[in-house]
């Protein structure tokens, strides 16, 4: 029996059994061989698919921190191969999990090359907009906002942007989309924007405003894109120049219209070209705050003669720091290289010597500091069209105050004088010249067609062309009529005219606002009603029941406050909110786009010619 046991053990067959016994236990065990090969391929797919998010997380932190992505030079040997590459490499070093699955990987399948870096922030882009898309048709309505400007390859970029009122009845203002301008005229423009929003599925008929400047293509009334678009949506979608626009035209129009103003603001700009084109002079007057004054450095800030924020910090600074300013000017017109410079540094400070620049620096900056405050709102996304205009009348109401106040005035001129007493300027009347100019006894009895020498006046000709007296009191009348009022004159005057517009619309959308006399008024908001065929047919019983306990509220102060609380009754107040939804969707300003234009120059630096299409921009 035990031969024939030792004889069947090792038999083939039984070998072949014990075998198949073996790879069973162990199959049982482990599982199937397809088993495996399934359970490799999951383990695998979810070690790629979080080698891929470490990625995309690399490539959402450097656009969210406006770094670029890549390197000049990507090789294996380079010292710097760029932010994703280095910060790949930096991950590896820190994340011993994440080391084995990049070494596991082979290099076809390493997604770090330039099209896929891309491709990482596309996808991104993708699921944001979608987002937004999503956003933007729940709440129903909404308007577009948009502006252009030149990349570094001069070609036309143009930035939309989206607002709209989201569920909780805030006010939203979403960057969307760059588009390639490749033809500048309205309708391939129009075409370009209504192609963009059909590709991402939104309905143009739902567009019921629109946010430009005021070039001619995009804000002409019958050629202009704002009239194809009107045409397009099908409804009345009204065309809104941009208020923060509007605020600059103000300024750049009072300068141009006020020889005293438009002076002055020349020789600030001049001033702080000056100081800033040199780093001996810009060190110098560092170096003179420090030592002389031991507070914080203020930096001379660039001026463009037509932004309002630029001339603001420009003119508060030199108030400031009039002292170092005259030290550096000073010693600049005696230790520049150059005769032009020592000249230039000798007229402005001659120029700055006089009482009459010291009472126009007190007056300007008293004036810009009190319309500061409406050109930081009117470029926020959620100030409205009804807060836009109350900040504008109250703002006029201020400065027309002022400008009647002569106690303000007086206390404004004696701010003058103890400035230019600090600082050891002139503080009496200039000296008339000896010979009053006469004309020319020749052009006597002639009719003159051109000028004869009194048209060009300087500064500081300009400012005291009217005075006939060396009388401190004339001098102080004759700025009171001829300089202050004038300006302030003025000023009103283009406030006026460039943002209280007077129109329906406005007029229906004062009904909106809760600190209007208008407030809830049936007739006005019918008007709205109308433009945007919204039944209002049961308009007056919701007004009737919600009148008493808006009004009651005393935190509700805006138009935005009002329909917070409208969205919280939107059931049964459907009317209501759909009318003040799109009072606020109304945009005011394109602030939002031209924010878009500084990452423009972020991401497109350095032109590549070899790389096709956009491929290089990030």
């Amino acid at each position: 029996m035990i031969e024939k046991c030792d004889a069947h053990q090792n038999s083939f067959n039984h070998q072949k059994s014990t075998e198949s016994w073996d790879s069973f236990k162990i199959a049982e065990k482990r599982g199937s061989v397809a088993e495996q090969v399934v359970s490799h391929k999951v383990t695998v797919t979810a070690e790629h698919r979080e080698y891929v998010k470490y990625l995309a997380k690399i490539a959402l932190f450097c656009a969210r921190q406006n770094m670029g992505l890549r390197g000049h030079d990507e090789s294996d040997d380079s010292p710097n191969r760029g932010n994703f590459l280095e910060l790949l490499e930096l991950i590896a070093t820190l994340s011993s999990k994440f080391a084995r699955v990049r070494e596991k990987i082979p290099n076809s399948a390493q997604y770090t090359s330039p099209p896929y870096q891309n491709a990482l922030l596309e996808a991104a882009a993708k699921v944001a907009r979608e987002t937004l898309v999503k956003e933007v048709k729940r709440s129903g309505n909404f308007s577009i906002i948009s502006d252009g400007t030149t990349d570094i390859r001069l070609t036309e970029q143009m930035t939309l942007c989206l607002r709209f009122v989201d569920a909780a009845g805030v006010i939203q203002e979403r960057y969307f989309d760059i588009i390639d301008i490749h033809k500048y005229d309205a309708r391939s423009i129009t075409t370009a924007i209504l192609s963009m929003l059909e590709r991402h599925g939104l309905d143009k008929t739902k567009c019921v405003a629109q946010c430009y400047d005021t070039t001619n293509v995009m804000s002409g009334e019958s050629g202009g894109v704002q009239n194809f678009m009107r045409e397009e949506c099908g409804n009345s979608c009204p065309y809104i120049h941009c208020y923060a626009h509007r605020l600059q035209l103000v300024l750049s129009h009072t300068i141009k219209d006020v020889p005293v103003a438009s002076n002055f603001l020349d020789l600030v700009s001049s001033t702080v070209k000056h100081i800033r084109s040199s780093k001996i002079r810009h060190d110098l007057y560092v170096d003179v705050q420090v030592e002389t004054t031991n507070m914080k450095v203020l930096e001379l800030p660039k001026v463009c003669v037509h932004k309002w924020e630029y001339n603001h910090k420009a003119i508060s600074i030199l108030l400031q720091r009039l002292g170092c300013v005259l030290h550096v000017l000073q010693n600049s017109s005696r230790q520049s290289n150059t005769i032009e410079e020592k000249a230039v540094a000798s007229g402005l400070l001659t120029l700055w010597r006089s009482f009459s620049s010291i009472l126009c620096l007190v007056i300007f900056d008293d004036l810009f500091s009190m319309t500061s405050v409406l050109s930081k709102l009117l470029q926020s996304k959620r100030t409205d069209l009804c807060e836009a205009i109350n900040l504008t009348k109250s703002l006029i109401k201020k400065l027309d105050e002022r400008r009647s106040d002569d106690s303000y005035f007086t206390a404004v001129y004696q701010r003058a004088l103890t400035i230019a007493t600090e600082h050891n300027l002139e503080t009496d009347p200039p000296r008339q010249q000896k010979r009053k100019r006469t004309d020319s006894v020749l052009l006597k009895d002639s009719y003159v067609c051109s000028t004869i020498g009194r048209g060009a006046f300087s500064a500081q000709s300009e400012l005291h062309k009217n005075l006939e007296k060396d009388d401190a009191s004339d001098f102080q009348k004759y700025f009171r009529v001829d300089v202050f009022n004038v300006v302030y004159d003025r000023f009103i005057t283009e406030l006026s005219s460039r943002l209280l517009v007077n129109s329906q619309l406005f007029t229906a959308i004062a009904a909106c606002n809760p600190k209007s006399p208008s407030f809830l008024n049936a007739e006005k908001l019918s008007i709205l009603g109308e433009k945007f065929d919204i039944d209002c047919s049961t308009l007056t019983a919701e007004i009737v029941v919600v009148e008493g306990y808006l009004k009651s509220k005393s935190e509700i102060n805006t138009l935005t406050d009002a329909l917070k609380e409208l969205k919280k009754l939107e059931d049964g107040l459907i009317c209501l909110c759909r009318l003040f939804t799109l009072a606020a969707t109304i945009p005011i300003t394109n602030a939002s786009c031209e924010r878009s234009f500084s990452v423009l120059k972020l991401v497109k630096i350095t032109p590549v010619p070899q790389c096709p299409k956009r491929d290089w921009v990030i």
